[in-house]
């Protein structure tokens, strides 16, 4: 099995087909300035300034990052991620789902709660129509 290619030699990467001086275009003269100098640089220096360009070359191949998406809410909630969202105990809870009090979503012995119930009964708490 072939290895995946690195993003900036795939063949749909952004600069794919695109000469390196449409990619970085200052990449011309920066290469023809280090020629003009090279009979007065180490070799070291020579190898340090093509790396520069390599690397300005690449990142301005490769794509802008892509932030990280919001992390998913579950629609509902166990008992002790439900607690945290009334800011009450996980037994104080199923205190209040015993007495009727909060609904729950029942999937055999399994109680959850959905989130948005659940931040509708905290809201009713704050401003006083709850318990």
């Amino acid at each position: 099995m072939a290895a995946a290619r690195p993003e900036h030699l795939r063949r749909d990467a952004p600069a794919a087909g695109r000469p390196a001086a449409a990619v970085l275009p200052g990449l011309p003269s920066a290469l023809r300035g280090l020629a003009d100098r090279l009979d007065t640089l180490e070799p070291c220096q020579v190898i340090g300034e093509l790396e520069a360009l390599k690397f300005a070359l690449w990142t301005a191949a490769m794509p802008a990052p892509v932030p990280p998406a919001d992390p998913v809410v579950p629609p509902t909630l166990n008992t002790r991620a439900a607690a945290r969202v009334l800011g009450i105990s996980p037994t104080g809870l199923r205190r209040l789902v015993a007495a009727g009090e909060v609904p729950v979503v029942r999937f055999g012995r399994r109680i959850t709660f959905r989130q948005e119930t659940l931040e509708r009964i905290r809201a009713e708490r704050e401003h006083g129509q709850g318990r």
